[in-house]
């Protein structure tokens, strides 16, 4: 499973990076992402062979405000409902990201999780 607000055909710095460690991992993932609201890139096509299912949430996208990141949490686990995953990988620009993979976590202590934090968060936050 795979956490990310933003993941193309989104235009978001971020979403992009995700899809590329999609490509590059090679393996197939859910990803559990806030609803598309931008018509998009075309050239990450090649990110769709290895996505079995998306999960949308619709969320107002306030960067990391309190709410975003509660109903990001809060609609993310309704959606992944009795779902079980191996592993879970969330990464950083949006907070909101982590802490919904953290929620999962909590839910299911044998879970892998990986973290991804983002120069922007490292360095500056």
């Amino acid at each position: 499973m795979v956490v990310s607000f933003k993941v193309p055909p989104d235009e978001d710095i971020s979403g992009i990076v995700v899809a590329k460690r999609i490509i590059v991992d090679g393996s197939p993932v859910d990803v559990l992402h806030n609803g598309l609201d931008s018509d998009g890139l075309t050239d990450f096509d090649a990110v769709e062979e290895f996505i079995n299912e998306r999960l949308y949430t619709s969320v107002d996208a306030k960067r990391d405000s309190v709410d975003c990141i509660f109903d990001f949490m809060t609609q993310g686990m309704d959606l992944i409902g009795e779902k079980e995953y191996d592993e879970i990988y969330s990464r950083s620009w949006y907070m909101s990201n982590h802490y919904l993979a953290l929620e999962y976590k909590l839910a299911h202590p044998n879970v892998k999780w990986t973290a991804e934090f983002s120069d922007p968060v490292l360095l500056n936050m």
